[in-house]
């Protein structure tokens, strides 16, 4: 039979116990044509309910094969699915959404009845167990995805994520380092084995991740700069491994001040001295921040320690690592570099999310040009 003949009007007949059926041709999940029916003991009915079917249908509406598809069904299946095509971190974190919050919720509920009510009742549900508003947002945004998948593949007629607004995120502030406290850091720290580790998190504005990933040909000591073209990735149960960084504007080449490419040979040459001693070779290849005992990189957990020690020792605030980013940034902006140029340091996709994390660090420069202008008017 051809396409055109199967998405007709349907047919009518009555069965030999008396009831009527409709019947017409419905396009599954996976492309193909299938036969469908309606059925009641009233003709009229039957054919109301035979023309909604087949208005449904050439709306795009296309039901689960037998309507018996799980939500629990389709969120394992999601997984299988989406696992080739993000990164290895991601996915865990993914699976642990679908297994921790989705399944023991949602796993029983038949996909094509899956509402909107149902999708709030799980966001509250979290919050009440005491999830963040960040954690149910992240459920919520993981949940939506499957089910926009799920719409695009014909299994239901509409989202229903898209119908509840997630909990709203309060504002945080964004914390640093002063230069007083980043300047006091990097002195205690020049006795420390990580010296070159901590003046690249503060004067270069690496992400953790990116420095754990360094390895020596990303670093060219004659040129002062350092390329970042990947992260370490770690994943529960595997080895750590330098990953891809997420996005092109991640990729970049930072250019080096003298003192930490200074504090980069010192590290290079004590590593090598060090392998050296204990009758180990050294990679030149390698990572930059290895383990002391064999040839694995430095972890983020280990850095996130030994960050710990270097503020207590310091006598500064214990930020988070990655507030030792947001302290480059402000030390620059407050300095008069553009917020291009900071954007470009630090990698970020959009200049607008430069703009929006530190837009306080920015009111000096926004000052600065309206007293500019002011001059140059009258």
């Amino acid at each position: 039979m051809s396409k055109r003949s199967r998405r007709g009007t349907g047919t009518m007949r009555q069965r030999a116990d008396g009831r009527w059926e409709g019947r017409y041709w419905q396009l599954g999940p996976h492309g193909e044509w299938r036969r469908s029916s309606v059925q009641g003991r009233n003709k009229a009915d039957v054919e109301r309910q035979l023309r909604a079917a087949i208005v449904g249908r050439d709306a795009g509406a296309v039901t689960a094969p037998t309507g018996k598809l799980t939500t629990g069904e389709y969120l394992r299946d999601f997984l299988v699915a989406v696992e080739p095509t993000v990164r290895g971190r991601t996915f865990d974190s993914y699976s642990g959404i679908v297994r921790t919050h989705l399944l023991p919720r949602l796993a029983r509920v038949p996909l094509a009845k899956l509402g909107p009510l149902d999708v709030q009742r799980l966001d509250s549900e979290l919050l009440a167990a005491g999830a963040s508003p960040k954690t149910v947002r992240n459920v919520h945004s993981l949940l939506f995805s499957a089910l926009d998948r799920a719409m695009r593949f014909r299994l239901i007629a509409s989202n229903p994520a898209a119908l509840v607004q997630p909990p709203r995120l309060a504002h945080r502030e964004m914390t640093a380092l002063t230069l007083a406290e980043a300047r006091t850091v990097l002195e205690a720290a020049e006795s420390d084995d990580l010296a070159a580790l901590w003046r690249l998190a503060i004067a270069a504005g690496l992400r953790q991740g990116e420095l754990c990933g360094l390895r020596w040909p990303d670093i060219d000591l004659d040129a002062g700069a350092v390329s970042v073209a990947a992260a370490l990735e770690q994943r529960t149960g595997r080895k750590p491994v330098g990953a891809e960084t997420k996005t092109t504007r991640s990729r970049r080449t930072v250019p080096l001040d003298a003192a930490t490419v200074d504090a980069l040979r010192q590290h290079r040459a004590g590593a090598i001295t060090a392998a050296l001693e204990v009758g180990l070779g050294y990679d030149t290849n390698g990572w930059v921040f290895r383990r002391t005992r064999g040839e694995g990189p430095l972890t983020m957990s280990i850095v996130w320690k030994a960050w710990r020690k270097l503020a207590l020792r310091a006598g500064v605030r214990l930020v988070r690592f990655h507030d030792l980013r947001h302290t480059t940034a402000t030390v620059m902006l407050a300095h008069g570099i553009d917020v291009r140029t900071v954007a470009d340091v630090l990698g970020h996709a959009d200049v607008s999310t430069t703009l929006r994390t530190y837009v306080h660090s920015t009111e000096g420069a926004t000052r600065h040009a309206a007293q500019a202008m002011r001059d140059a008017l009258g």
